[in-house]
């Protein structure tokens, strides 16, 4: 049951995103580059938290800034992860959108890059669920000795040991509302694109503002449901996550009556784009 459970969790994460955006698009006449254009953005900020993280923990290792204490170095920990995801994946989804996508503005093509942003964000959590996963499985029931003479050091077979340990006492429930939360994380990677779109669209930075706040607080609020000085339970923990689906719904909905504003709610066919710049 937990094997099948996680088989389940996996393939949710590497397809859901492409599922959705193969609905999305349809038979329209949007090409699966502004699907990738999405992926590419959120790959671009996942690059640039990773160097953020570095550069704090360099500057912390030399006195620059301040360490915090072990009481409050949870908390710091949510505060970094929100304000990192949001001051990184928004400004650079922004980046991708104005200067890969220069003939693209619609809300349509905004719902086909948030699929493609959320699809990469799924693409890499179902990686390292598989990886746990194969190692979980592959040294199943073996001894420290045994870990040992596979080539693992010491340290090493420690550390896999307890997790292999760990991943065959978890529960299936666990796999399950972890994919739960992937579906809730690609439709809030949705929603954020539609804003962002919309502020590249008007030139209006008060909408990536608004889209590097949503995020801030939704990451920061998620990390803190996950950890353990939280003392919720698997079940209150996703209740937090699963906050995530009104709030992109609401995005959505936002943004697509901006668009209805600004006559961009699809995207101009190739006869109309003709037709457009014969009369102008």
């Amino acid at each position: 049951m937990l094997v099948a459970a996680h088989v389940f969790e996996i393939l949710v994460m590497l397809l859901a995103g492409a599922a959705l955006g193969r609905a999305l698009r349809g038979d329209r006449a949007l090409p699966w580059a502004l699907f990738g254009a999405g992926m590419l953005a959120f790959v671009f900020a996942e690059v640039a938290q990773m160097g953020a993280s570095n550069l704090i923990a360099s500057l912390q290792a030399e006195r620059i800034l301040p360490v915090p204490t072990r009481e409050s170095a949870s908390r710091a920990s949510f505060v970094l992860i929100g304000v990192f995801t949001g001051l990184t994946l928004e400004p650079l989804r922004w980046f991708v959108l104005s200067r890969y996508t220069p003939g693209y503005r619609s809300h349509r093509a905004a719902l086909l890059m948030g699929a493609g942003a959320g699809a990469m964000e799924g693409i890499l959590m179902g990686a390292v669920v598989l990886i746990m996963m194969v190692i979980a499985l592959v040294f199943h029931g073996e001894t420290m000795d045994s870990l040992t003479a596979a080539g693992l050091t010491g340290g090493t077979a420690v550390k896999v040991g307890l997790r292999v340990v760990a991943w065959w006492e978890s529960s299936p429930l666990g796999a399950i509302l972890a994919t739960g939360e992937a579906l809730v994380r690609l439709s809030f990677q949705v929603g954020c694109t539609c804003v962002v779109m919309v502020g590249v669209r008007r030139r209006a930075p008060r909408w990536l503002a608004l889209a590097v706040l949503v995020t801030a607080l939704f990451e920061a609020a998620c990390a803190w449901a996950a950890h353990p000085s939280s003392d919720l339970g698997a079940g209150a923990g996703f209740a937090v996550v699963l906050a995530g689906l009104p709030l992109a719904a609401g995005m959505v909905a936002v943004a697509r009556a901006a668009a209805v504003t600004d006559d961009a709610l699809e995207q101009p066919g190739p006869a109309a784009a003709s037709a457009g710049a014969s009369a102008a």
